[in-house]
């Protein structure tokens, strides 16, 4: 585990974090914080976020919001599992997919914790299951429209390039109103 606080990512994450649940920072819009992880890493930092989310102190509330669970709990989801395979092709069941994974996933989120207030932090886990159809991003992007208040922190496996980010090797995104750490979450950190 690092020992200094500035250079350790998980720890610079969780005082993020913190500064801006509990008011002491402020953020471009929302107060959205990502860190990186390598993506073998992926569920092994997302369980220790888990872990601290569950111990954090009383001021702010953490939800830890696995995408993994969430992905089949989804409307979209749903009705493709009752479509029988013979009826459609792998191409419209991904168009489908991607065109509507995004907003039912924030529905989810919506139906299930409070929107309304910066203190109630949404800990999105386990993003890279939801790749290819759904990105990180776009779910960003959709709790902004719906107006959420919330501090969000992403756990974000992939690689940051030139100031933005890269899932799986895909061309990189930068996302502007997210506040990255620098430093990626790498193996012997956790």
């Amino acid at each position: 585990m690092c020992s200094d606080k500035m250079t350790d990512p998980i720890k610079n994450f969780k005082k993020r974090i913190k500064d801006f649940a509990l008011k002491k920072k402020k953020g471009i819009r929302n107060p959205f914080v990502i860190v990186t992880v390598e993506p073998p890493l992926e569920h092994k930092a997302a369980r220790e976020l888990e872990l601290w989310a569950k111990t954090a102190e009383n001021e702010m509330k953490i939800n830890c919001i696995w995408m993994d669970t969430l992905f089949p709990q989804t409307e979209v989801f749903q009705i493709i599992n009752e479509i029988p395979i013979e009826l459609t092709s792998l191409e419209a069941v991904e168009q489908t997919l991607k065109d509507n994974l995004t907003e039912d996933i924030v529905d989810l989120i919506e139906e299930k914790y409070s929107l309304d207030s910066r203190s109630n932090v949404l800990l999105l886990l386990n993003v890279g299951s939801l790749f290819p159809f759904a990105k990180a991003s776009g779910v960003l992007d959709e709790l902004a429209r719906r107006r959420a208040k919330n501090t969000v922190g992403v756990l974000f496996p992939g690689e940051p390039m030139a100031g933005r980010l890269s899932l799986y090797g895909e061309r990189p995104k930068h996302y502007y109103p997210a506040h990255t750490i620098d430093k990626k979450i790498e193996e012997g950190m956790l």
